[in-house]
């Protein structure tokens, strides 16, 4: 394709990548099609395993905040596992202190702070 003076002049090439493009954008279509397929069919599971275990008198709410909080403690474990020894050593020290900043009464004030800005 050549360019003059902003004009495109090989309108076949230009066609031809306009083409080449749809046809990936009809493809990731269908993929996403066929994944949330699969996904609806993995879904429905664990929605009868929820039902189950609601007849059995576990407390849903309960365990979905176990399982996500496992999901998260997971991740942050393979964050941490990703620092060499210095930046696990001075990830630690910053931890403590974040931790130990949000006991304290301005620290708190803050969290609530950024707690209302976030839910307004």
């Amino acid at each position: 394709m050549t360019k003059t003076n902003g004009t495109i002049t090989d309108l076949t090439a230009l066609k031809k990548c306009i083409t080449d493009i749809e046809q990936c954008l009809d493809e990731i279509a269908s993929l996403r099609g066929s994944y949330m397929r699969d996904c609806k069919e993995v879904r429905d599971e664990m929605a009868s395993i929820f039902m189950r275990a609601k007849d059995d008198g576990v407390n849903l709410r309960a365990v979905k905040t176990l399982i996500k909080n496992r999901i998260i403690m997971d991740a942050v474990g393979r964050n941490e596992a990703q620092l060499d020894l210095d930046q696990l050593s001075a990830y630690r020290v910053y931890r403590e202190a974040a931790e130990a900043w949000d006991t304290t009464p301005l620290g708190k004030a803050g969290a609530k702070d950024k707690v209302e800005e976030l839910t307004q």
